[in-house]
């Protein structure tokens, strides 16, 4: 074998890798969140609405994380080294593949409808300023560089992509989820803020203030746990109006224990899975059982 098709093979492992650890969770996590949100939109889950619906999200979600991910080698060397010796050898790879997905989705959100395309375009535009310095002429930076500004953000693009189903149909969201949806942006907002956690010290050395680097972690884990008591509070609000989705309760609950295992500092890998997939968990099951019931 030639150095250059060991090169070439290298390329491909590390590229499989990068789908595989970095990003699978990630579109899981918006494939099951589109899957609800089809569920509650009343839309025949097989359906070829139903497909493009979840499609789009999971196409949408994986281009903006990994557009992110191409802009964010210097961090990610300090924060994640094994995923940025994966995204160094194969930058082209993941910039064209976060291109062509966001242009998938794109076209997707135009077939189902004008208001389905225009909300793409919205979460697509603010992954771009997230990630991108499109607005230094202004003095603006990247989003992600501007405290709270950065997790507000991406919160809201994983709730706002949960209207999709109801811009493509015209289906009305209702009370009880438009409470799921904040709960969702509440969840993630805890998600996103706890991520920086593990990042301070990577994202200080790259110049950048986040919450747990202006207010330490024990105080930054103090305002997780209370973001998290907001949110148990928002689903005991809509399991008056839907009981089911007190299940989602269960969810919060593990967020409790990895919480506390934050402000105890005990030993934690933070990753999607451990921290946010059981909430997402609960999440799908409340809302099936809650559609099997009803």
């Amino acid at each position: 074998m030639t150095p250059h098709e060991t090169s070439r093979q290298a390329g491909a492992l590390n590229v499989k890798d990068y789908l595989v650890h970095a990003r699978l969770p990630i579109v899981l996590g918006a494939f099951l969140l589109m899957a609800v949100s089809v569920l509650y939109a009343d839309i025949p889950l097989l359906s070829p609405v139903s497909l493009a619906c979840i499609a789009t999200g999971s196409l949408l979600i994986f281009s903006v994380y990994s557009f992110n991910s191409w802009t964010d080698f210097d961090e990610d060397r300090v924060n994640s080294p094994e995923f940025a010796a994966v995204g160094s050898r194969s930058k082209r790879a993941i910039f064209a593949m976060s291109l062509s997905t966001g242009i998938a989705a794109m076209t997707l959100g135009l077939l189902l409808s004008l208001l389905a395309a225009i909300t793409v375009a919205i979460i697509l535009a603010a992954g771009l300023l997230y990630s991108y310095p499109v607005l230094g002429a202004l003095g603006i930076p990247r989003f992600k560089e501007i405290p709270v500004l950065k997790n507000l953000v991406a919160a809201a693009s994983w709730a706002v992509m949960l209207t999709i189903p109801f811009s493509a149909t015209g289906t009305p969201l209702g009370p009880v989820v438009s409470l799921l949806i904040l709960f969702v942006f509440l969840q993630f907002l805890v998600e996103s803020i706890s991520r920086d956690l593990p990042d301070r010290h990577g994202d200080a050395r790259a110049g950048f203030s986040t919450i747990p680097s202006v207010i330490g972690p024990r105080r930054t884990v103090a305002l997780l746990l209370a973001i998290n008591t907001v949110s148990a509070a928002v689903i005991a609000v809509s399991a008056t109006l839907a009981f089911y989705t007190s299940l989602i309760l269960v969810g919060c609950a593990w967020r409790y224990c990895m919480l506390y295992l934050m402000l105890e500092e005990r030993p934690l890998t933070f990753t999607f899975a451990k921290i946010n997939f059981p909430t997402l968990l609960a999440l799908v099951v409340g809302a099936i059982l809650g559609k099997l019931l009803v």
